[in-house]
């Protein structure tokens, strides 16, 4: 299970979705649900479920990247 977060350009969490089941391996390409999020957003970040709420993230965080590529750092750095 995946928690997904949604980063805006302004690189602050605009949505967030957690503990989001893992579809079996049976599943068809086309059944897969599709996720998005309620507002624009620039990335999005997927993490083990559980671990947004463990490290606090919520809507409206700000988001640094780091250790990343530059441009990222750039944007969100």
């Amino acid at each position: 299970p995946l928690d997904l977060i949604w980063i805006s350009k302004d690189c602050v969490v605009v949505n967030i979705m957690s503990d989001l089941p893992s579809p079996s391996p049976e599943t068809h390409s086309s059944e897969l649900p599709l996720y998005l999020p309620k507002e624009s957003a620039a990335y999005t970040f997927e993490i083990n479920a559980g671990e947004a709420h463990k490290h606090g993230i919520v809507l409206g965080s700000p988001v640094r990247f780091t250790g990343l590529i530059s441009r990222l750092n750039s944007a969100c750095g």
